[in-house]
C-alpha cells in the first residue's frame, strides 16, 4: 500500500480530529477560565466596580496571585472530555457531510453555503451529544476563592467533575446535565458554520498563491483568519450559553434566564447591548491559537495516519 492511500473510515476520521482538538485544549483552557469568567463577572449589573477582571493578561494575573497557577485549568478534565465528543463528530463528520451535500454543478457561492450548513449540522451533533461535559467545565472554571460569587459569576461549589455530575443528578435529574444545551446547540452551529468553511475558503485562496505549500504556514494563516471570524460571530451566544449554563436552578428550573431570548434581552438591558461581547478579547486570543493548534494538528495526523497506511 502506498503512503498515499488511506483506509480510514468514519471513525478513523472522528478519532483523528478528537486528537487534535484535544491536544488543543491541553494549551487553550487556561484562556477558556478567563473568557468564562470575564463573560460573567458583574452578571445582570451595570456597575463596573462589579468587574474584578479588565483584561485578559489581568485576569491571568489575578487568578494565578489569588487561586494560583493550577486555577488556570480548572475544568480541564471534562473540556478534555468536551472536545473529544464535540469536536471529533464536528471535524470528522465534517468532510463526509459536505461530500453528501456537494454538487459538481454548484458554483463558489452555493458551494459555500452546502459547507455552512455542513459545519452547522456536524456542530450541532457533537455539541448535543456532548453537552453535559460542558455544562460542568462552565461551572468548575467559574469556581474562585472564597466570595468569588458576589464578584465573577454563582458559585455552585463542587469538588470535582464525579461530585457535579452527581449533584446535578440530584438536584435536576439526569435531564439537568442538559441545562442549557440549546444555547450550547445553537453557539457552536454558528461557530462550526463560520470556522469550517472559512478555514476551507481560506487555505483555498492562499493555495491558490504560486508556490504556497500545503503545508503547516498555510494552515497557520487559514486557520488565524477562521478563528477570528469564529471569535466575533460566536460570542454573543457563548456568553449566553456560559450564563444559562452557570446559573442557579430551582426544582429544574434556571433561577435568572428562562431562555436563550430571555438572557439576550435581560443582559442587554442590563448591561447594555454591548455587553454580549463581554470577554470578547480573551474569546479572540483563546479560540484564534485553538483553532490554529487544532487544525495544524489534524492535518498532521492526518499526514502521520496516512503515512502509515491510514
Amino acid at each position: 500500500m502506498k503512503a498515499t492511500d488511506t483506509k480510514r473510515g468514519p471513525l478513523g476520521e472522528i478519532g483523528l480530529a478528537a486528537a487534535a482538538a484535544c491536544s488543543a485544549t491541553l494549551f487553550s483552557n487556561p484562556l477558556e477560565v478567563v473568557k468564562t469568567r470575564m463573560q460573567l463577572q458583574g452578571e445582570l449589573s451595570r456597575s463596573a466596580a462589579a468587574n474584578l477582571y479588565r483584561t485578559p493578561w489581568q485576569a491571568v494575573r489575578t487568578i494565578v496571585a489569588t487561586e494560583g497557577a493550577a486555577s488556570l485549568q480548572k475544568g480541564l478534565a471534562p473540556a478534555l472530555l468536551y472536545t473529544a465528543v464535540m469536536n471529533g463528530l464536528r471535524l470528522g463528520l465534517y468532510a463526509p457531510v459536505k461530500s453528501m451535500l456537494a454538487n459538481g454543478d454548484d458554483d463558489v457561492a452555493v458551494a459555500f453555503v452546502k459547507s455552512m450548513a455542513a459545519g452547522a449540522a456536524s456542530g450541532v451533533a457533537g455539541a448535543g451529544l456532548a453537552s453535559p461535559a460542558f455544562l460542568i467545565k462552565v461551572r468548575l472554571q467559574m469556581q474562585g476563592k472564597a466570595g468569588a460569587g458576589s464578584t465573577i459569576g454563582y458559585q455552585h461549589n463542587y469538588g470535582g467533575v464525579l461530585d457535579a455530575a452527581t449533584k446535578i443528578v440530584s438536584a435536576d435529574g439526569i435531564a439537568g446535565l442538559w441545562a442549557g444545551s440549546r444555547s450550547q446547540m445553537l453557539r457552536v452551529a454558528v461557530g462550526s458554520a463560520v470556522q469550517l468553511p472559512s478555514y476551507d475558503a481560506f487555505k483555498a485562496v492562499l493555495l491558490m498563491v504560486p508556490g504556497m505549500p500545503n503545508g503547516t504556514v498555510t494552515h497557520l494563516i487559514a486557520s488565524t483568519g477562521g478563528g477570528l471570524l469564529v471569535a466575533v460571530a460566536m460570542n454573543p451566544f457563548d456568553l449566553v450559553t456560559s450564563r444559562v449554563m452557570n446559573q442557579p436552578t430551582v426544582n429544574g428550573k434556571g433561577a435568572l434566564y428562562d431562555g436563550i431570548v430571555d438572557c439576550i434581552l435581560k443582559t442587554a438591558r442590563s448591561e447594555g447591548p454591548l455587553a454580549l461581547f463581554k470577554g470578547l478579547p480573551a474569546h479572540a486570543m483563546r479560540v484564534a491559537p485553538h483553532t490554529i493548534l487544532t487544525f495544524v494538528f489534524w492535518e498532521h495526523y492526518k499526514r502521520l495516519a496516512a503515512s502509515r497506511g491510514y
